[in-house]
């Protein structure tokens, strides 16, 4: 037994070390292996956030940096893709897709997400004071992305330890009350403390469906000849005229053998 406590002891105290270090490591930022990004880097602003694709032509296309006519990829409108970082560089807003790759943040839409919830309705939280008592009976927690999403992003079971883990609270109105799971607002989920196993709570605060340029059918190539095209002909090229060698070189080898027979042939 005394063993057993010992180990225990230890793994608490590890547990204990090693949490601060994950929210540490939660909270850093990769940044990009891009040219333009590492050159400029100090002009640039965190964004960290999801967009929908909304070009003019029904895609949007993605360049090697801003300004650029280079193509390095496209997405069809009402795609989403991920915005690192932004920077204004030649009157327009450009946003950075991780790892590389750059758009003008003209032909994307924001999608709703816990950050817009939290600049809706940050005057409508207070400091929790409320009642954790079924937070202390339940085995199930479900996590929300945010109140009324009606999207769940975890379910934590067992003995979750999520008590004091609430700073700021949020009451709906049907009078449930939700916490913040975690220290940021605006980047963490949410819980229903008035509910916290209850999978099913209607999505009264649903993420809005934006209205977006009609996709294209299809995305057409980019001017000029990608290089992945142009690879791909250079090898066939290659092959093609390699075949060709064989197939010349076994004739003329056949035709010098033929008459080295009939040499052969003549002598005897």
């Amino acid at each position: 037994m005394k063993k057993r406590g010992l180990v225990l002891l230890v793994l608490f105290m590890i547990i204990t070390l090693v949490c601060p270090v994950m929210y540490v490591l939660a909270d850093m930022i990769v940044e990009p292996d891009d040219s333009f990004f590492s050159k400029n880097r100090h002009r640039t602003e965190y964004i960290g956030r999801s967009f929908y694709a909304n070009g003019e032509d029904g895609f949007i296309p993605i360049v090697s940096e801003p300004g650029s006519n280079k193509r390095v990829d496209a997405y069809l409108n009402g795609e989403t893709i991920f915005i690192q970082f932004t920077i204004s560089h030649g009157g327009e807003r450009w946003g950075l897709r991780f790892p590389t790759g750059w758009v003008p943040m003209s032909q994307l839409v924001m999608v709703y997400d816990q950050i817009t919830f939290a600049e809706e309705n940050d005057q409508n939280w207070r400091d929790f004071d409320g009642d954790l008592e079924k937070m202390r009976e339940t085995m199930k927690v479900v996590v929300w992305t945010w109140p009324g999403s009606g999207e769940i992003v975890n379910i934590i079971r067992g003995n979750h330890g999520l008590l004091g883990s609430f700073t700021r609270s949020y009451t709906d109105a049907e009078g449930r009350e939700w916490g913040i799971l975690g220290f940021q607002p605006r980047y963490y989920n949410w819980v229903c403390i008035s509910d916290p196993s209850n999978e099913d709570i209607p999505a009264f605060n649903a993420a809005p469906i934006p209205d977006l340029i009609p996709a294209a059918t299809r995305i057409p190539p980019p001017d000029g000849i990608p290089i992945l095209v142009l690879i791909t002909i250079l090898v066939v090229v290659l092959v093609g005229t390699t075949a060709v060698l064989i197939r010349v070189f076994w004739k003329k080898r056949n035709v010098v053998d033929e008459k080295s027979k009939q040499f052969d042939n003549d002598d005897t």
